[in-house]
């Protein structure tokens, strides 16, 4: 895949012939969130919010009617993404302490969002 940026979107292109370019889905991932004192601001705001701590399921309820996008299709989406996660991190070998402190980051903030939709 290569990925090419647009107006804050990115998007996937495979080498497969006939295939489609698809949207990064997860482009905008804070990558500050783990260490403390850095910026915890995203570049793109959710719902009108651009501090990931302070996401709702309002803020996906906005974003969805945003863009034009079905509610209820986003939020199952944004569901399966928080769920799945955490299932492919514990199948990876995680073989330094930085590397599983930022995989229990990223599953704590999955949680969150699943306790928040």
């Amino acid at each position: 895949f290569r990925r090419v940026l647009f107006r804050s979107f990115s998007l996937l292109y495979s080498a497969k012939a006939g295939s489609r370019a698809r949207l990064a889905p997860c482009y905008d991932l804070l990558s500050t969130a783990h260490y403390p004192g850095l910026a915890s601001k995203m570049a793109m705001k959710i719902g009108g919010e651009y501090h990931a701590e302070r996401l709702y399921r309002r803020h996906f309820v906005d974003l969805a009617q945003e863009i034009g996008f079905g509610e209820a299709l986003l939020l199952r989406r944004i569901h399966k993404i928080a769920t799945e996660i955490p299932k492919h991190l514990a199948e990876m070998t995680l073989d330094s302490a930085t590397c599983i402190s930022v995989a229990e980051t990223i599953c704590s903030r999955c949680e969150r969002i699943l306790t928040r939709l």
